[in-house]
């Protein structure tokens, strides 16, 4: 008897696993969710990372020196790495910036006199060196930065749509992420400082005495101050060797911090990664859930698209504004890319979808902050114009909430010109949204936890180094 029961049982296990063959409903869960999450991989042609050699050594390590070093700044007290910190995760941690001339009040970091705070969030670092153009369509939250051909230009803020560019940028720039490091050290607010400011050292802020339109008479006043100093003329004579002294440019400068960002700041051993190379058990079974809901229902995919998870495009998506923009004589409520001679009316209150690797440890998010949490950014993708009205400010530090625009005037504008690409309402659960989260964590690298080892002891300046 106890045998004819072990033969039946065994008979009814075949049939079952016969029916599923056959494309029967699957007893494991777990196993039709990676199949579908595959499906979905292979039809958008995801690719795991690799990594990217990028720049020689001895250019790298300038690189590193100049990233964290305040002689940048006008006032010497605001470094790259002020706002791009390893201690989190090259953020900031800040819904806006603060650059120099901060004061500190209960630990808090704050503008100082004659200052503001900077109009939008500081952007992680992570895996520029695998987007370069025409893939890597510009740089900064408005993609005010291009290259063209063989040119990086910068288009300015205008009221009318002209595309005549502000600047081009000089040569020799090898990447755009060298191209956006010749511009922060042109800025006030950020790093140049106002004229009659003292240096943190009490020294003399010659570079706030330069007209601001006069961009090379800032960077050859910087390039000055940097081969002034003995370990900075060694640093640039071992990075460009076929460079005489007298020819370096801030550009040359420039291109060693942008080797040292993408050398250095690359995310290819995440858990997605390991999936993505075949590792079925890299992802947790809520994050693999997450996955196809990204890539499916919850339509995310449509923007933060192929290996890397952002698009490089510009989209409205109802984010409640912040601040006056970057040019606040010209804008009384950000309106993004709108305003530049390369934009238009079409791109008003549109950002870049910044890729989201490492997402998890680059917060606060969106392009000025306004959210704390990546649950709370989830929850606003399901419904971008009922979360428009109902954002609540209190998620932001005290220092924040006056920042925040609140007029029925300015909200019905970025309502009535919400992206047709943005999806307007997805049905998704409080566990769908905690699975999507879980899928956005498993894009964080191991390389978080190391990369605090970049910072140096000191910088060639001798100057102290500066945190958020």
């Amino acid at each position: 008897m106890r045998y004819a029961l072990i033969a039946r049982s065994l008979v009814a296990a075949a049939a079952i696993g016969s029916f599923v063959a056959c494309g029967g409903v699957s007893s494991d869960p777990v196993a039709e969710d990676v199949g579908g999450l595959r499906a979905l991989i292979e039809e958008r042609g995801i690719a795991p990372l690799v990594p990217v050699e990028f720049g020689r050594h001895e250019q790298r390590e300038l690189g590193r020196m100049l990233f964290f070093d305040p002689i940048l700044s006008g006032n010497r007290d605001q470094a790259c790495a002020t706002c791009h910190h390893p201690s989190h995760g090259s953020s900031d941690g800040r819904s806006l910036s603060v650059g120099t001339k901060a004061i500190i009040v209960d630990g808090v970091r704050l503008p100082g006199p004659d200052h503001t705070f900077t109009p939008r969030n500081a952007m992680g670092l992570w895996d520029l060196a695998q987007r370069e153009p025409p893939d890597h369509r510009g740089g900064f939250w408005d993609r005010r930065v291009v290259r063209e051909e063989d040119r990086f230009v910068l288009y300015d803020i205008g009221y009318e749509t002209s595309h005549v560019p502000r600047l081009v940028l000089p040569e020799p720039l090898d990447s755009l992420v060298a191209a956006v490091a010749m511009l922060p050290v042109l800025d006030r607010d950020e790093m140049r400082g106002e004229v009659g400011e003292l240096a943190i050292d009490g020294s003399d802020n010659e570079l706030a005495k330069i007209f601001d339109s006069d961009f090379e008479g800032i960077w050859t006043g910087l390039m000055k101050r940097l081969l002034a100093i003995e370990t900075y003329q060694q640093g640039f004579a071992a990075a460009y060797p076929d460079v005489a002294e007298e020819e370096l440019h801030f550009a040359h400068a420039a291109n060693a911090i942008g080797a040292f960002i993408q050398a250095e700041f690359q995310s290819t051993d995440t858990p997605w990664d390991q999936f993505l190379n075949g590792e079925d058990d890299a992802l947790q079974h809520a994050a693999i859930r997450g996955a196809r809901l990204f890539f499916g229902r919850a339509e995310c995919g449509a923007c933060h698209a192929d290996t890397l998870l952002g698009d490089d495009d510009v989209h409205n998506y109802a984010v409640r504004p912040m601040t006056t923009g970057p040019k606040s004589d010209f804008e009384d409520v950000d309106l993004g890319a709108a305003l530049r001679t390369n934009g238009g009316e079409e791109d008003r209150y549109a950002f870049r979808t910044p890729s989201l690797r490492n997402v998890e440890h680059t917060g606060p998010w969106m392009h000025n902050g306004c959210y704390t949490s990546l649950e709370a950014v989830v929850r606003h993708k399901r419904d971008p114009l009922a979360a428009l009205g109902d954002y609540d400010k209190a998620q932001l530090a005290p220092e924040f909430r006056m920042q925040v625009h609140g007029g029925d005037e300015v909200l019905d504008d970025v309502a009535a010109r919400l992206g047709e690409d943005v999806p307007r309402e997805i049905a998704l659960s409080e566990t769908e949204v905690g699975e999507l989260v879980t899928f956005l964590r498993a894009l964080s690298s191991p390389r978080i936890a190391t990369i605090e080892s970049l910072i140096p002891d000191e910088v060639p300046s001798g100057l102290q180094l500066t945190e958020p």
